[in-house]
Parts: structure tokens; C-alpha cells; sequence
């Protein structure tokens, strides 16, 4: 049963390590992309064929791979597909050392590839954005990220909200803290025309 057990975490592990992951980063309107994965799928020719390629077919490859790249993965901002640049491609030479490895290890794929791409201009106002990539990668861990940022001086911290988590114990308490105090404002100025019409009958019934 040991066994059965090291030999179930190792295929899990490995089947981890062969999804992609993609990370989008959005700060002050610009969104950038980091994407890992088997992206050797993407590259035309087989790894032979490139690893052995001239300079000049090792450069199509490379240039296939941006394009497979810039027309399979989509960026959606509020409903509107909007064009990711491949900006951190690897050097020809470093893809022609994977196609290398592929080759001599008599596989077409399986070595990860990072890659990054980016939008052209700042989108300002976005509400909201998606995602899509090509079906030869197989499936994609993504993960959306929004940094932010404090100025904190000498001696100083900064504090962040954590977004899903629980209320502050001062912000859960200041709301109902206010609320009374306007219902105790309310009610004494109901109380106090009352007690002035009362003592105003009394007189009255006493002349």
C-alpha cells in the first residue's frame, strides 16, 4: 500500500507539472501575461527538423511560434478581444536546445517553454477580462493578479485588505455603532415634543 501510495503522488505530480499555467497582471490599465507550459506543440516542424535547422528556418520556427501565440491566445476586456503582443519569446538558440533535448529523447513535445506577451496600450476602466488559449496546450492553470502598491516610510507598515476574508473587528462594529446613535438622536427628539406637549396640556388645563 506504500508503494501504491508514492507511485499515485509521483503520477499526480507529474500530471501537474504538465498542465500550463498562465498568470495576467493587471497595473494601471496595462495587462501583461506570463505563460509556461508545453508550448513546443505550437512550433512547426518537428524537433529534428528545427534542431537542425539553418539560422534562417530555426528564425521561421521562432516566428511560427509567436504567431501561433498571438492568434490562439485571446484577451477579452469587458466583451472586446484585444490583441496580446508575444514581447518575451526564448532566443532561437534556446529553442533549438529544447528541440535538441525533444529530439534526442525521441519525443515531439514535453519540455515547458515561458513565454511573455502584453497588450500594445493601456485599456483604462476595465470591469472585466477573460482569457482563452489555444486547445493544443491542453488545459491551463490561470490565475488573475492586481498588485498593489504603498509608499511606506522609515519605521513605518502598510496594511492591505485580503480580498475574501473576514471584516476587521472595527469596521464590523462601526456600522451598527452608527446606526444607533441615529436612532438615540431620533427618539430623543420624538421624547422631547411629547414631553413639551404634555406640559403644555397640564398648563393649559390648569388656567
Amino acid at each position: 500500500m506504500l508503494l501504491a501510495g508514492v507511485l499515485a503522488g509521483a503520477a499526480a505530480w507529474g500530471h501537474a507539472l504538465s498542465e500550463a499555467t498562465a498568470r495576467l497582471t493587471h497595473r494601471d490599465g496595462h495587462f501583461e501575461l506570463q505563460l509556461e507550459g508545453d508550448l513546443f506543440v505550437l512550433v512547426p516542424g518537428a524537433p529534428t527538423e528545427v534542431a537542425t535547422a539553418s539560422a534562417e528556418g530555426l528564425s521561421a520556427a521562432a516566428a511560427g511560434l509567436r504567431a501561433a501565440l498571438e492568434s490562439g491566445v485571446r484577451l477579452q476586456v469587458d466583451g472586446k478581444d484585444v490583441p496580446l503582443r508575444a514581447v518575451g519569446l526564448p532566443p532561437d538558440e534556446e529553442l533549438r536546445a529544447v528541440a535538441a533535448l525533444l529530439s534526442a529523447s525521441g519525443r515531439d513535445h514535453g519540455e515547458r517553454i515561458r513565454v511573455r506577451m502584453e497588450t500594445a496600450a493601456p485599456l483604462p476602466g476595465a470591469a472585466r477580462v477573460g482569457l482563452s488559449f489555444p486547445p493544443a496546450l491542453g488545459p491551463v492553470v490561470t490565475s488573475f493578479v492586481e498588485p498593489v502598491s504603498a509608499y511606506v516610510l522609515p519605521g513605518a507598515g502598510a496594511s492591505f485588505p485580503v480580498r475574501g476574508g473576514r471584516p476587521a473587528a472595527g469596521a464590523a462594529t462601526e456600522g451598527p455603532r452608527q446606526g444607533m446613535g441615529m436612532e438615540a438622536l431620533a427618539l430623543g427628539t420624538v421624547g422631547t415634543a411629547v414631553l413639551a406637549w404634555l406640559i403644555q396640556r397640564r398648563m393649559g388645563g390648569g388656567a
